[in-house]
């Protein structure tokens, strides 16, 4: 689903607010998000699973060995989410 549609099943629901105003708000809830997660603090969205950022030292090998981190943004869904799609699946 990309933003714009996102958008669009989101005024059909509040029809008393425009696509717009729709907009703004989704760009707030991602931008809070943002600044979350880049100070390292775990997003949770009730019903849907938790979103955080990880950093792993690596080892470097060889002549020059410099200091080498890993970034992974991990997703962790919850259990109703994962039940609900695996009823979709069948």
């Amino acid at each position: 689903m990309t933003h714009k549609a996102t958008i669009r099943a989101v005024a059909r629901r509040f029809p008393a607010l425009t696509q717009r105003e729709i907009e703004e708000v989704l760009q707030v809830f991602i931008e809070v998000w943002q600044d979350q997660l880049e100070d390292k603090h775990r997003v949770t969205i009730h019903g849907f699973g938790s979103l955080s950022v990880e950093l792993q030292d690596l080892q470097t090998r060889g002549a020059v060995r410099k200091p080498t981190k890993r970034l992974y943004v991990r997703f962790r869904p919850t259990q109703a989410l994962k039940s609900r799609l695996k009823e979709a699946r069948r």
